[in-house]
């Protein structure tokens, strides 16, 4: 920030002082008078200049926010790049790039960009990025669908768990995954996202995820997993209604 009203201030003193020598002393009482309005005027002037002077350079700043290109190269560069490109590039290159968009406001472009490079990059070099790049930072500047995206995404490159998901992330990634991998879950992992599904109000989503999953899974994986704590099928009928939970039931009574 500029050093404002200091030139203006050392004037105003130096008046002061010159008047005071000159009317106070010779006049008295009524000669402050006569210093005290113009005097008053001078200080307000000289705090409504700094005033000015905070305004103007942070409108510079504020606007330094919106125009810088960084974000926008490393967006072009991600969206224009394919996934063998962006592995070649090196660690400092992207932590750069990511930090790019991260700095000021982060936008659905951003997001989608960030996205791209994370599914493209193989999760031993992912973790190591955002453990230098900060998990919390990345995730502070994702919203919404975006978010849930990058939530599987770290979900399925271990940098957090499968039990971390809130609902809204395990039906993206129930309804993104084929059947091949769903059957590749461990138990540990099916039950996490059951329970993921189970939380809170079970909706008509949340309810067709959960079919999906179980339809996915062997049949001696669901024998297993009604004899689990939580998951009989009393459990199931408790959270699942209407339409889904008779196609459900009858998934069940098939085994």
């Amino acid at each position: 920030m500029a050093d404002f009203g200091t030139g203006t201030a050392q004037k105003i003193w130096k008046w002061w002082e010159d008047f005071h020598n000159e009317h106070v002393r010779n006049e008295g009482f009524l000669g402050l008078l006569k210093g005290i309005i113009p005097f008053l005027i001078a200080i307000i002037g000289t705090i409504l200049l700094g005033i000015v002077d905070i305004i103007v350079e942070f409108g510079k700043w504020f606007g330094g926010l919106f125009n810088q290109t960084d974000d926008d190269d490393a967006r072009d560069l991600i969206n224009s790049s394919s996934c063998d490109t962006l592995r070649g590039l090196s660690n400092d290159r992207i932590i750069g790039m990511i930090n790019s968009m991260l700095d000021g406001p982060t936008g659905d472009d951003d997001e989608n960009a960030m996205l791209r490079l994370f599914n493209c990059l193989p999760c031993d070099r992912l973790r190591t990025i955002v453990g230098i790049v900060g998990r919390a930072n990345i995730e502070d500047d994702f919203h919404g669908s975006e978010y849930d995206r990058l939530r599987v995404r770290f979900g399925n490159c271990g940098i957090i768990s499968m039990q971390d998901w809130d609902d809204d992330a395990t039906r993206v990634f129930i309804n993104s995954t084929d059947c091949p991998a769903l059957r590749t879950l461990s138990m540990n992992n099916i039950k996490a996202l059951l329970r993921n599904l189970f939380d809170g109000a079970t909706g008509d989503a949340d309810e067709r995820a959960i079919i999906k999953l179980i339809r996915c899974l062997p049949e001696d994986t669901v024998r297993d997993l009604l004899r689990e704590p939580g998951f009989s099928r009393d459990d199931f009928d408790d959270e699942v209604d209407g339409s889904e939970w008779r196609e459900l039931r009858d998934i069940f009574d098939a085994l």
